[in-house]
């Protein structure tokens, strides 16, 4: 959703996208493992938010009030994928958790940083998660990190397109 101040992506084609181009790095890697490693893979990510100050631009906003000099964002990024039941195996490990490639920018606004908009934006993405995570019928463990199970079957990634 895209508005004069702000543009949100959706949580679950987002992470698809990002799952499958890191398989399509590691498709060497994946290839060679056996049929009960492919069964249990996870991946690890984590979430984030920051608020920076810029220049102010000629952004054109619905009223006079709103201003382009304060953007707010979350974002989630991949950390590592692993196999085995207990994830024992690290298959890949992100060196650069804030590289673009496997970081990917959820919600934006052009709004300044406060204690009130980062507790609101933390209350929003843990409940979008627990929408996701549930439709699974899995708890979510962790505030911060989260685990997916995915595998890998003939080429492609499954596990993430509920």
């Amino acid at each position: 959703m895209v508005t004069s101040t702000s543009a949100e992506a959706q949580l679950l084609p987002l992470m698809n996208v990002t799952v499958r181009r890191l398989s399509e790095c590691l498709e060497e890697v994946l290839i060679t493992l056996k049929e009960k490693e492919r069964d249990c893979l996870t991946i690890i990510s984590k979430w984030g938010c920051d608020g920076f100050q810029q220049s102010q631009f000629k952004q054109k906003l619905e009223s006079d009030i709103e201003s382009d000099s304060s953007i707010f964002q979350n974002c989630f990024g991949l950390l590592q994928l692993v196999s085995g039941d207990k994830n024992e195996k690290v298959l890949w490990n992100n060196l650069t958790p804030s590289q673009p490639r496997f970081c990917r920018p959820i919600r934006f606004r052009f709004i300044k940083e406060t204690n009130n908009v980062t507790e609101e934006q933390n209350n929003t993405r843990q409940k979008r998660y627990y929408l996701f995570s549930s439709n699974r019928g899995r708890p979510r463990r962790e505030k911060v990190v989260n685990h997916e199970q995915i595998y890998y079957d003939h080429g492609r990634w499954k596990g993430l397109q509920y």
